[in-house]
């Protein structure tokens, strides 16, 4: 039953002798021994438990789940559940280990272990990012540090490489596996207070990288830039030995207060089982990012093509004025990206572009369940301040207001509208809860699931679709328009030598067929979603 846990023990008991006799050598070699070098410098270990616990229990009977993969059977969660453990990709037992050959290189890699509760440790472990390696390197035309192996986090622009981060208000109320535990309890709330978000580790905005990153420093004329080579978490579906991969990089240059880079990504995918059939799509942008005397103005520009499509464009634009100037401090926003711009690595939805397998149809070739190039399309959806969507243009408002030092309100504004007039459904996601309902499908992804037939899980999250009906749906030159509503209250006081906080964060959206200045309260919105 044990098996594998004793393997996994010998395997630290074996780094830790090696470890120890390194030193030992190192010793030797003092007074005057000949002995071979160690052959580790440094050695880490380290680790963490992660303990999640859920209890639900649904007084009219379980969730209808997906009744298409059971062949018609009726599948659905019981009543009552208690789940110990995410019970998703993320085991509970993760242990850390890096060492260091030499100065300028290192390795690192992870053990993990699930356990059941049932003493039987050999339902999951083994490795979970894997092994990687990294090297850096001098010479005469620059600097390169090199990260090859298993999965890196890596981040470039948001429209070529990133996730989204937006702006973090929701963070206080979630327990995710990438927040920090600090050693002083009231960290995550004083953070919070003073800076509206809580400190995220390195994965935070980062994507999955698998394969080879290359960054690059001091190179001739002042610039720096960077490549990567390899796999992204769509690159090949469920067959991973189709020659599916991804590759970009940036170069760019710093001028005073101005840093301007050039940056692309490219994947390139197949539609069917014989590899015949590429599905190809890009983005190439220009990014820049200017500041002095508390402003800054930063931006990005790009171009995309998906297959043989018409090229779209993309920009972004963001103004931070400060309060000298304007009495509280103003962030104006302003982005517009084509339906024609697609890229899964990027920050922003897919709402318009729908993978077309007819190719592979008409070839007579065998389409690969999981291998397309695309996250299918969520439709026109209500997205919070700070996510973007393509076929969408929108301009943001925020502001801080700082009442005293005990005090401070913060407000975001959002009025967007489509460019073209594309699917009749409207999606929105739960703000609250929808890592929590997520749980309920546990280890797969459904569609049209639910009572209604209208939740899509997502990983750690779920969004639900709706269809317009009557004349609106009829009409295929109906523009569909949103705004959304973000209020945030911070209060702080020092009570029986203690710091009391109390927060509020409310979100008001609406989706409607006409332009508003805010989020519309009445019954001629398609949808109004509150959270408070």
């Amino acid at each position: 039953m044990f098996k594998r846990n004793k393997i996994i023990l010998f395997i630290a008991a074996l780094i830790a002798f090696g470890y120890s006799e390194a030193q030992l050598l190192e010793k030797d070699s003092v007074v005057g021994i000949q002995v071979k070098p160690a052959g580790l410098k440094k050695l880490n270990v380290s680790g963490s438990y992660r303990f999640y616990a859920q209890h639900r229990q649904m007084r009219d009977g379980g969730y209808l789940l997906n009744p298409a993969r059971f062949a018609g059977q009726m599948d659905t969660t019981t009543p009552r559940s208690i789940l110990i453990g995410d019970a998703s990709q993320l085991p509970e037992l993760t242990l850390n280990i890096n060492g260091n050959p030499s100065k300028r290189t290192s390795f690192g890699t992870d053990l993990v272990v699930w356990n059941q509760n049932n003493g039987n440790f050999d339902y999951y472990n083994g490795l979970q990012l894997g092994i990687n390696m990294y090297g850096s390197f001098d010479t005469d035309y620059g600097n390169a540090n090199v990260r090859v192996g298993g999965i890196h986090w890596y981040q470039m622009t948001p429209f070529t490489f990133k996730a989204f981060e937006g702006y973090n208000r929701y963070s206080l109320f979630e327990r995710n596996p990438w927040d920090p535990v600090t050693k002083t309890m009231g960290t995550r709330y004083s953070d919070y207070f003073e800076r509206g978000a809580i400190t995220q580790d390195q994965r935070w905005g980062s994507q999955a990288f698998q394969g080879l990153i290359a960054e690059f420093s001091e190179l001739p004329l002042g610039m720096f830039g960077g490549v990567i080579y390899g796999k992204t978490q769509l690159n090949g579906g469920f067959e991973s030995n189709y020659p599916d991969y991804t590759f970009g990089g940036r170069l760019g240059k710093k001028v005073g207060n101005l840093e301007v880079t050039l940056n692309s990504i490219n994947s390139r995918a197949f539609e069917d089982s014989l590899a015949t059939l590429p599905i190809n799509y890009g983005i190439t942008t220009a990014n820049w990012f200017w500041s002095a005397h508390e402003f800054s103005f930063q931006g990005e520009f790009g171009l995309s093509r998906y297959k043989d499509n018409p090229i779209g464009e993309a920009v972004r634009l963001k103004l931070y004025v400060p309060k000298k100037i304007t009495k509280v401090p103003v962030e104006l926003g302003f982005y517009r990206i084509s339906p024609r711009v697609y890229n899964n690595n990027g920050q922003f939805f897919n709402t318009a572009i729908t993978e077309d397998q007819s190719a592979a149809v008409k070839a007579q070739t065998t389409v690969t369940a999981g291998a397309q190039g695309l996250l299918r399309p969520t439709g026109a959806s209500m997205v919070g301040i700070g996510q973007m969507t393509n076929n969408r243009q929108a301009f943001t408002f925020n502001t801080d207001i700082q009442v005293n030092d005990r005090l401070l309100f913060v407000l975001g504004s959002s009025i967007e509208k489509e460019l073209e007039s594309g699917s009749s459904f409207l999606t929105y996601g739960y703000g609250i809860n929808g890592l929590q309902m997520s749980r309920y499908w546990r280890w797969f992804f459904p569609t049209d699931v639910g009572p209604y037939g209208r939740k899509n899980v997502i990983f750690r999250g779920m969004y639900e679709k709706v269809e317009l009906r009557g004349a609106d749906s009829e009409d295929p030159d109906l523009l569909k328009y949103f705004n959304t509503i973000e209020a945030q209250a911070k209060y702080r006081l020092t009570m029986f030598n203690r710091d009391w906080y109390f927060f509020y964060l409310g979100s008001y959206a609406s989706a409607q067929n006409f332009m508003a200045p805010i989020t519309v309260f009445s019954e001629k919105a398609y949808i109004r979603n509150y959270t408070h």
